[in-house]
């Protein structure tokens, strides 16, 4: 039986978005989950709904640090005060690049798609004016085929 690469494995896979969802490290999920940051990078580069995993994991362990500073800022914690405003300002810098990313790939659909409607519009009006010209041509044959007959040459007298 052969062996499944290492993030093809439901198991291993699991194991390495947890540990990334509860706030470790991705060099430390990769520790856990027995595989290398290069093969991480890889896999997210050739799965795009894995890589979308990574980033949801990454949000929700995001989203449990923010709470915690902002608990300790309104509690009175000045150094937690500046922490979370320097947190913020990264997940929005993180946000803005990511978004970049979306309308990059939302650009390169539409162009795509604008390519394939050309080309569709291309061949629609090349079969129309098939389909004209093979109209025409009948209507052609026919007039070249039914011309009229001479007129009988009128009767001499016999001498």
């Amino acid at each position: 039986m052969s062996k499944q690469p290492a993030l093809d494995n439901p198991a291993t896979r699991s194991t390495l978005l947890m540990a990334i969802a509860v706030g470790k490290t991705r060099a430390e999920a990769c520790g856990d989950a027995g595989i290398t940051m290069q093969t991480l990078r890889r896999h997210e580069k050739r799965d795009p709904e894995f890589a979308d995993q990574i980033l949801d994991a990454e949000e929700a362990a995001f989203d449990q640090v923010e709470r915690r500073m902002r608990e300790m800022a309104v509690a009175g914690d000045s150094s937690m005060i500046k922490e979370y405003r320097s947190l913020k300002r990264r997940r929005e810098a993180r946000e803005s690049r990511t978004s970049k990313l979306e309308v990059e790939a939302t650009h390169t659909h539409v162009l795509e798609a604008t390519n394939n409607i050309r080309e569709l519009v291309g061949t629609l009006r090349a079969r129309r004016d098939r389909t004209i010209d093979a109209e025409i041509i009948p209507e052609i044959v026919q007039e070249q085929t039914s011309l009229p007959s001479p007129e009988p040459l009128p009767e001499q007298p016999e001498p």
